[in-house]
C-alpha cells in the first residue's frame, strides 16, 4: 500500500473518531443518542477526509515531483524518464542519489582529465623548446658570421636539421595522438621481448 494512502487512513480515522466522540457526547447532553447516526457520520467523515487528504497529497507531491524531474531533465540528458515519475519519496530519493553519484563520479573524472591534460600540454611544451631552441641557437650563429667557416657551416646545418627532424618527429607524434582520440587510428598490438629494446637502447648509448 502506498505511503500516501496510509497517512490518508490514519488521519480519516483519527479525525472520524474525534468527531464521532463530539457527537455522541453532544447526543448524550441533548439526550438524544442514536448509533446509526453516530455510524453514519463516522463512515462519510471518514470517506470524506480520506479522499480530500488523498486527493491533496497526489496532487502537491506529483506536481512538486514533477518539477523536480523537470528541473533535473534541463540540465542535460538524464535517466529520468518523465512518464516513469513516482510520487514515493523513497524511490524518488534513490533515484536522485544515483544522480548525485553519477554527476559526483563525473565531476571527479572530468578532474583527472583536466590534470592529464596540463601534465601533457607542461610535456608538450618542453619537448618543442629543446629543439626549437637549439635550431634558433644554430640559425642564429650562422647569421652571426660563423657561415663564412665552411666546415662550421655544414656542421651547424647538419645539427639544425637534426632539430627539425625532431621537432616533425613530435609533430607526427601529435597527429597520431589525435587521431587515436578521434577513433580514425586504431593500435596495432604486438608482442615484443622488453630485454632485446633495453639492449638495444644501452647500445645505441654507448
Amino acid at each position: 500500500m502506498k505511503k500516501s494512502y496510509k497517512f490518508a487512513i490514519k488521519t480519516a480515522v483519527l479525525y472520524s473518531l474525534s468527531q464521532s466522540v463530539l457527537i455522541l457526547l453532544l447526543m448524550v447532553i441533548m439526550g438524544q443518542f442514536h448509533w446509526l447516526w453516530v455510524l453514519m457520520s463516522a463512515v462519510f467523515s471518514f470517506l470524506l477526509v480520506f479522499g480530500l487528504i488523498q486527493y491533496r497529497i497526489e496532487y502537491f507531491i506529483y506536481r512538486q515531483v514533477k518539477q523536480i524531474y523537470d528541473d533535473l531533465s534541463l540540465l542535460e540528458s538524464t535517466s529520468f524518464v518523465k512518464d516513469q515519475i513516482t510520487t514515493d519519496m523513497t524511490n524518488l530519493t534513490q533515484e536522485i542519489d544515483n544522480y548525485a553519484r553519477n554527476k559526483k563520479l563525473e565531476i571527479e573524472t572530468l578532474k583527472v582529465r583536466e590534470a592529464y591534460r596540463k601534465e601533457f600540454i607542461g610535456n608538450v611544451s618542453h619537448e618543442l623548446k629543446t629543439p626549437l631552441f637549439t635550431v634558433q641557437g644554430y640559425i642564429s650563429t650562422l647569421l652571426d658570421g660563423a657561415k663564412n667557416d665552411p666546415d662550421l657551416l655544414t656542421k651547424y646545418l647538419k645539427s639544425a636539421e637534426k632539430g627539425v627532424d625532431r621537432l616533425a618527429f613530435i609533430v607526427k607524434d601529435l597527429d597520431m595522438i589525435t587521431q587515436l582520440e578521434a577513433g580514425v587510428m586504431t593500435l596495432d598490438q604486438t608482442e615484443f621481448d622488453v630485454l632485446e629494446v633495453v639492449k638495444m637502447c644501452l647500445n645505441c648509448v654507448r
